[in-house]
């Protein structure tokens, strides 16, 4: 489960290069600032996602196992 984090976040990462790149084509450097800014914002938002979503599947399949019931 989260070997496919890495392969989303490899994808997501030459998406989001190649969308910025091309703003910065169409706008100017300018966006190079808010690139700098909210790259790592936007990054964060959907690791944090990915990986509490992948540890409650792990949490939940240990449950299974241990014949622990919610």
């Amino acid at each position: 489960m989260l070997l496919i984090g890495d392969v989303i976040g490899l994808f997501w990462n030459l998406l989001f290069s190649m969308f910025a790149y091309t703003i910065v084509y169409y706008f100017g450097e300018i966006f190079n600032a808010f690139y700098m800014i909210l790259s790592p914002l936007v990054n964060l938002m959907w690791i944090v996602s990915f990986w509490s979503i992948g540890l409650t599947v792990l949490a939940n399949s240990k449950n299974k196992k241990a014949g622990v019931e919610n």
